[in-house]
């Protein structure tokens, strides 16, 4: 039943709303390594299973609280073994936006990945590609 029950990660929590968006927010100031970036592997993949009944899925993610993220968990995040079908990631500024989509297109990723400072539009953008991806 949707939306899902919450879960919680050493450095986040994520839902999966109505419409089957795994929604995932980041707690205040964190560093995300390797380490934690496998545990929301595991953790996410666990939650999309149990409610969509696949181990991958739409993502929005908050990263507005994010302080470092290694190269490994980027990565690890961007590559082939993620559970996301496509990535829509929240940003506080759109300076930010504009610096993280230049390192998107640097190191680029497995799935569709898009950089939003307004979370409604981000939804818009991962509902497109229902389906599809």
């Amino acid at each position: 039943m949707l939306p899902s029950d919450e879960v919680s990660t050493t450095v986040s929590t994520a839902y999966i709303g109505a419409d089957e968006v795994l929604r995932s927010r980041y707690l205040p100031d964190t560093t995300v390594g390797i380490k934690e970036a496998h545990h929301e592997h595991e953790v996410f993949g666990e939650l999309l299973e149990k409610t969509l009944g696949q181990r991958r899925g739409l993502m929005l993610v908050d990263i507005r609280n994010v302080r470092s993220l290694s190269r490994e968990a980027r990565e690890f995040f961007g590559g082939e073994d993620s559970c996301a079908l496509a990535v829509g990631l929240l940003t506080g500024s759109p300076l930010t936006r504009m610096v993280g989509n230049f390192f998107l297109r640097l190191s680029g990723t497995n799935h569709p990945t898009r950089l939003f400072t307004n979370e409604e539009k981000a939804v818009e953008w991962l509902s497109t590609l229902k389906g599809t991806v």
